[in-house]
């Protein structure tokens, strides 16, 4: 999860209360984490994987593998996942 600068409020949110919901952006198919998020600065191998793939997503943003070694990210540990294509059969995983 990119959160941005030690300045962003996102990211002084999460210093405060570390509890976070995050979920697809798509209203057929559905996922929801429901969890906390923990800074995390990644090693060369993951930074560049990240950057790759967030260039190939977002043609106009070209991170390099070092741009979170000062923070920004955070690593979403789940406690709960619910999940549906049609409700009323929601799925559930509880850690």
């Amino acid at each position: 999860l990119e959160i941005g600068s030690p300045a962003t409020a996102k990211s002084r949110n999460l210093k405060g209360n570390a509890e976070i919901q995050i979920h697809l952006d798509d209203v057929d198919d559905v996922v929801i984490v429901r969890g906390s998020a923990e800074p995390v600065v990644p090693g060369p191998s993951l930074g560049g994987a990240i950057a790759s793939a967030m260039a190939a997503k977002y043609p106009d943003y070209n991170p390099k593998p070092t741009d979170w070694d000062n923070g920004g990210l955070a690593r979403v540990v789940p406690r709960t996942i619910l999940a549906w294509r049609a409700m009323p059969t929601a799925t559930r995983w509880r850690w």
